[in-house]
């Protein structure tokens, strides 16, 4: 649902088709979040790597906030946040 809202704003569209209107109420924290705190989304699921490192992942998405900072970001849905989380992103 939040890659498909996301992708949606980065779009500028006027409307997002769906076939469920309900479909992101679950969304609305994370939608309130971004007005206040995302200029401009970046990308949404892409593939990261490092050459160098022999590392890859893929990440949920990317945004510039209101003071100019590029920050790649993971959404999660459970209740807790465990250390791997902030690896990943690493």
């Amino acid at each position: 649902m939040a890659e498909k809202w996301i992708k949606w704003r980065m779009s500028e569209a006027t409307f997002i088709e769906t076939d469920n209107i309900n479909e992101f109420d679950k969304l609305e924290p994370f939608i309130k979040w971004a007005e206040n705190n995302v200029k401009r989304f970046l990308f949404s699921e892409v593939c990261c790597y490092s050459q160098k490192l022999w590392t890859g992942g893929k990440t949920d998405w990317g945004y510039e906030d209101f003071q100019g900072r590029i920050i790649i970001s993971d959404l999660k849905s459970r209740e807790a946040v465990y250390f791997s989380d902030f690896v990943q992103s690493g």
